[in-house]
């Protein structure tokens, strides 16, 4: 060890070269498995957490569709697969009784998700069936953070109570942070037990919101449950025809269901950063392989006085390693200082965020990653070594040492060099394609100077639907009046809300008129509820007929207004649907004032993130239906940050304990729904230069070190009348050879593996011809500047120094 590092200090540049490519290649992987490791691979914080499964119900029309209450009490009462089963939905809640009102994420859940969780307290209890029911003490589970920000980490907060949405509730246990359930953000939890007894848990046909939690039992695996769950939906349809016709489960794991959406995006960037690790060892081997040749004579010397081949390639592998060593070293900081840089860019949904850190596994993982290439990159010139005959090196003076085996080495490696760089280019150019067309969407609304915001009204039963609409056009007033505002609306749920926030109002209907459709076979749009100024304020095209006004009042005939998709699926080429009716529901409606009267048409909206896919739209106005929850629309001329201070103001002078929530704007909105696919081309943007450089880099050495090598043939040709020209032109075909075949390979490995892009891909093909062709430019330009310098080099060859010196 000694002996090899007194060995690198000779050639402090080389050395510094290498580390230097090696922290580039070592800090990229280290920053990038730090997320994947946080997010991805670090346990659950449950005990066996493979058997921790979801099940949500499944129909033609809805795959993932929640679950029904009632079938649940069947599901729960019938299987045997499962230790426990429970059923959780969101729920967020209006926290008061404090200095002022908080807004904090939750959960209701029956106590069953907790005995499936097998989560443990860390204090107080879990919820046991004696809370779960109608009509028990309201009673409540809190997360530790919450318990810390609310009670100051002390004892007194169990049997302490808090005011959730107008309701006292006892709080009985707190869970540790790394519960969170159903979403990230989730703080408390309710027993569902004490809201069973509500319309929308009593039938059959309504779908919640519900996800059920079950933990499998030891001898049963997913396959054994997930048949056992598909025979008890076969049997409740056979039952209960009419709701339950053309339903079934699916199941899916716990880890699946938490991390399935990012799982593509982070592996796709781990393995872009393994490319930048290769290309790095390659440049490394490279840059071994040209000192090994300088230091042929010097083995020779060795092997003449007594040192085995088996020392010497010794030698070289510790060498090796010992810049592993330092490139690791080096690697690391440069990861913590990526990984800072990293956090300012993820996503904010993305799941456990806070859990993302340099520990132990990373560095385990950065220290395995160096010593994997240090062998790598050292083997290449110990075993170039191997093959040499070193008596005929020493024979042959110190020009010797390079031949044609280490020639092939060195091309063959800036060949791999230029084929991965090309690989991580196209998927660089393909993600800035997406982007650019994601930024082009048209999501069918404005979204300039619109700040929005969420509000719960009072949850209290007593406030009847007259009371909460008064109160909302209160509101309107009292924003309408505020400098700077255009227009103002309300709509729930609001556009590009995403994630747990906007999972959707999907209601089956029924078309007067038409066949009923087959059991299970309804067809399912999304019910929109708005305040009538909706449409102006989010300047919504009005396609046909009119918005909702004055004369849709509790009293009068329902009225809905329907979208373009809707009109395209449910009506004939040129048939107006103005004037029809519809319902809610698979069959025409039992009672008169269930149909809905079609008074208007609009074009079609992205209502959950740009690029995804969305249901026919309908919307309905707040005046004739219990309005719960709203989010509010705001255009104004001001600068919407200016803004911001006013709304919160004046929303609570009207209501102190309703706490607006999740103040935003509508631009904002449309840049988070993107955010996945920015941050990918951004690091594979990042992979790819830096890939680049070291390609370059690796190119500009090997015909470097092919100039130098060939000097003495160089001059020949110069003195027998070779031209600036002709010299310039042999330096560069042969640099561009070798580019070019790298670059035939590497289109060809991107055909192949760009296809796995496919999922994170908008409106661009994963073989993309501008994106190739982009590619093959900048590798030429790049091939054209690493080429044009150590050409200039040769063409300056003095041909008398060169014969001299030889």
């Amino acid at each position: 060890m000694p002996i090899a590092l007194r060995t690198l200090l000779k050639t402090p540049g080389f050395t510094l070269v290498a580390v230097l490519a090696l922290a580039l290649g070592i800090g990229a992987n280290t920053a990038i498995f730090s997320v994947v490791y946080g997010v991805l691979l670090k346990p659950l914080p449950f005990p066996d957490q493979e058997k921790l499964v979801l099940i949500r119900e499944w129909s033609e029309q809805v795959p993932g569709m929640s679950v029904s209450y009632p079938n649940f009490l069947d599901w729960r009462a019938r299987q045997q697969s499962f230790t426990a089963i429970g059923v959780i939905r969101g729920q967020s809640f209006n926290l008061t009784g404090g200095h002022t009102a908080e807004r904090v994420a939750g959960g209701l859940a029956t106590h069953d998700v907790f005995a499936a969780l097998q989560a443990q307290p860390l204090r107080g209890r879990l919820f046991t069936a004696a809370d779960d029911r109608p009509g028990a003490e309201p009673t409540v589970l809190i997360r530790e953070s919450l318990w810390q920000r609310r009670f100051g980490g002390s004892d007194s907060a169990i049997g302490a109570t808090l005011q959730l949405n107008g309701r006292t509730a006892t709080v009985i246990g707190v869970l540790p942070d790394a519960v969170r359930i159903p979403s990230p953000q989730a703080e408390v939890w309710e027993p569902l037990g004490l809201s069973v007894d509500q319309p929308v848990y009593q039938h059959r046909d309504n779908h919640p919101g519900l996800t059920a939690v079950a933990r499998l039992k030891p001898e049963v695996t997913p396959d054994m449950a997930d048949r056992e769950m598909r025979d008890i939906a076969a049997q409740l349809a056979r039952e209960y025809p009419e709701t339950n016709t053309g339903t079934s489960v699916v199941l899916q794991s716990l880890a699946d269901r938490v991390f399935g959406d990012v799982r593509p995006m982070l592996f796709l960037l781990l393995g872009a950063a393994g490319f930048v690790l290769l290309i790095a060892c390659a440049n490394v081997a490279n840059l071994q392989l040209v000192r090994a040749h300088g230091r042929a004579r010097e083995f020779a010397i060795r092997a003449a006085l007594g040192a085995g081949r088996g020392r010497v390639v010794r030698q070289l592998i510790v060498e090796s390693l010992l810049l592993g060593a330092l490139g690791c070293v080096a690697g690391v900081l440069l990861g913590q200082w990526a990984l800072d840089a990293l956090r300012a860019v993820l996503p904010v949904n993305l799941p456990r965020l806070d859990e993302v850190e340099l520990n132990g596994w990373v560095l385990a993982f950065a220290a395995a990653a160096s010593v994997l290439t240090s062998i790598a990159s050292g083997l290449v010139p110990a075993v170039h070594m191997l093959k040499q005959d070193l008596r005929e090196t020493l024979a042959q003076g110190p020009r010797s040492g390079g031949g044609a085996s280490g020639n092939r080495w060195r091309s063959g490696l800036i060949v791999a060099e230029f084929a991965l760089t090309c690989v991580l280019l196209v998927g660089a150019g393909l993600m800035l394609r997406t982007l650019a067309k994601l930024h082009q969407a048209d999501p069918g609304f404005a979204t300039e100077r619109i700040v929005t915001f969420g509000w719960d009204l009072p949850r209290e039963a007593d406030v009847d639907t007259s009371a909460r609409v008064a109160l909302l056009d209160r509101v309107l007033s009292r924003l309408e009046a505020l400098p700077g505002v255009r227009d103002v609306a309300f709509v729930d749920p609001l556009p590009l809300a995403g994630g747990y926030h906007n999972s959707g109002n999907q209601e089956g209907y029924y078309v007067e008129g038409t066949p009923p459709p087959d059991a299970g076979r309804a067809p399912s749009a999304e019910r929109i509820q708005i305040s009538g100024g909706y449409f102006a304020t989010m300047q919504i095209r009005l396609l046909a007929g009119r918005t909702f006004d004055q004369r849709d009042t509790e009293r009068s005939p329902k009225v809905v207004i329907v979208d373009e998709d809707f009109v395209a699926k449910n009506f004939r080429a040129g048939e107006n649907p103005v004037g029809r009716r519809i319902a809610y529901g698979s069959r025409p409606p039992k009672l008169p004032s269930d149909w809905l009267e079609i008074v208007g048409v609009v074009s079609h909206i992205q209502n959950y993130t740009i690029g995804d896919p969305t249901r026919e739209q309908t919307y309905i106005p707040h005046t004739q239906h219990r309005p719960w929850s709203e989010a509010f629309v705001v255009r104004t001329d001001l600068e919407p940050a200016a803004l911001t201070s006013s709304l919160r103001s004046t929303m609570a002078g009207i209501a102190p304990d309703l706490p607006i929530f999740e103040v935003s704007t509508m631009d904002e909105r449309f840049d988070a729904s993107i955010s996945t696919h920015r941050l990918t081309m951004m690091l594979l943007g990042t992979f790819a230069g830096l890939a680049l450089l070291l390609a370059a880099v690796g190119l500009y050495g090997v015909l470097s070190y092919s100039v130098g090598q060939r000097t003495r043939e160089i001059g020949v040709r110069v003195a027998l009348g070779a031209q600036t020209g002709d010299v310039v032109g042999m330096v560069v075909r042969h640099g561009f050879k070798l580019a070019g075949v790298g670059l035939l390979i590497g289109i060809a490995a991107a055909l192949a593996l760009t296809r796995l892009l496919r999922s994170v891909l908008y409106g661009v093909s994963p073989f993309d011809p501008a994106s190739l062709a982009a590619v093959a430019v900048v590798l030429t330009l790049i091939a054209i500047v690493a080429c044009w310098l150590p050409a200039r080099r040769a063409a300056r060859v003095d041909p008398v120094t060169a014969l001299r010196a030889e």
